[in-house]
């Protein structure tokens, strides 16, 4: 049953036993109550027994819609969706019920609760269709499917395919959702999808002639290509994951290396390839430059020190006149160049790491390693 837009005592449901030894006991199951109300109690419902022995006035409902049923006038409009005269009358719940109230006591863990008009989205009073008007829920509604699915019995407009809606009424157009999981992207009907999407892949005529309509669910993956660059060390950000580092040059995979991390020990470009939910996926390529230089010798006689330093280098040297001097990082990068006052080289302001210091004369060059502490 449907009942909507009525005032009254129990504007939705009222039901009322005057004598001592009458009982109230009231059944709702798969109704909609939506939007009824009253001036004092029950909006919605209303339960009324003379009699005061608690265990003779129920209320019981399942599968049912009771929401936005209100008492008193504007401005004083509150949500008063069921109520009985005297504190101790019993609600029980069946399950599978749907209301606005914030809280209810006695709802269990298959009724929903707090349900504003949005989520629940219903249509309006009319053939929906049927021989009586009804309330139908509009996708996606929360009352879709959500009925008692052991109750095949009719709806009030329509016969159950597949689980019935909560509430009189069953939504005339079904639902159903294929999942397509691809790597990188996925091609449909001429389009390629290149990020998670939902589109109507078929509407179809189901077999009480209501539209059923089937969505596709499109979910791309891709592997996390994501690298740390630390000093000589490369390192995938990759978690659940294989890994094959490669030679960029070359585009041939790395003999042993596959793990998550790589040490570079000669110049080159370098990347991973990750394996990961199934999906392959290449990093970008990271360049090094002058790795495992060694100390260029020379028929001069120079020497830098103290070594390691925290703060400056002495550089002595027989008869090699130095012109500039070049300071490298390990992955050759020139970090300071001096131009003059060559005997004290501040590196001070250094990293803490290994360095390379180009001695560059009038003839040649005279490479030298230090570290900084």
């Amino acid at each position: 049953n449907t009942s909507t837009g009525n005032f009254g005592s129990g504007g939705g449901i009222f039901t009322y036993s005057a004598t001592l030894l009458d009982t109230c006991i009231v059944n709702i199951k798969n109704t909609s109550i939506i939007g009824n109300g009253c001036k004092d109690e029950g909006g919605g419902i209303y339960y009324y027994a003379y009699n005061t022995i608690p265990t003779v006035k129920e209320l019981n409902v399942t599968s049912s819609i009771i929401a936005y049923n209100y008492s008193g006038f504007a401005p004083l409009i509150e949500v008063n969706n069921i109520s009985s005269n005297y504190s101790y009358g019993k609600f029980n719940s069946g399950g599978y019920n749907i209301f606005n109230d914030t809280a209810l006591i006695d709802t269990i863990l298959s009724d929903m609760v707090n349900i504003d008009s949005t989520t629940l989205n219903l249509s309006t009073l009319s053939n929906n269709p049927g021989p009586v008007q009804t309330m139908v829920p509009i996708y996606p509604s929360v009352a879709i499917n959500k009925g008692n699915p052991q109750d095949t019995s009719d709806a009030q407009n329509l016969p159950i395919v597949g689980i019935r809606d909560v509430g009189a009424a069953e939504s005339c157009i079904s639902h159903d959702t294929i999942i397509q999981v691809s790597c990188h992207n996925f091609l449909y009907n001429g389009v390629n999808y290149l990020s998670d999407t939902t589109i109507v892949k078929d509407s179809l005529i189901n077999v009480i002639g209501c539209d059923s309509v089937v969505f596709l669910s499109i979910s791309i993956l891709h592997a996390d290509t994501a690298i740390v660059k630390q000093g000589l060390t490369l390192t995938s950000q990759a978690t659940n994951s294989t890994f094959q580092w490669i030679d960029c040059a070359t585009n041939t995979p790395l003999p042993n290396e596959t793990s998550a991390s790589f040490v570079v020990t000669q110049s080159g470009d370098y990347a991973v390839e990750v394996t990961q939910n199934g999906c392959v996926d290449t990093s970008s390529c990271y360049s090094f430059i002058n790795v495992g230089i060694n100390e260029v010798e020379s028929a001069y006689n120079i020497e830098i020190y103290p070594n390691p330093t925290s703060s400056t280098l002495n550089i002595e040297s027989e008869n090699f006149e130095i012109t500039k001097i070049l300071i490298l990082d390990n992955s050759g990068k020139v970090v300071t160049t001096v131009t003059s006052s060559f005997e004290v080289v501040n590196v001070e302001n250094l990293a803490s790491g290994i360095y390379h210091m180009e001695l560059i004369g009038e003839e040649e060059t005279v490479t030298k390693k230090f570290i900084k502490q």
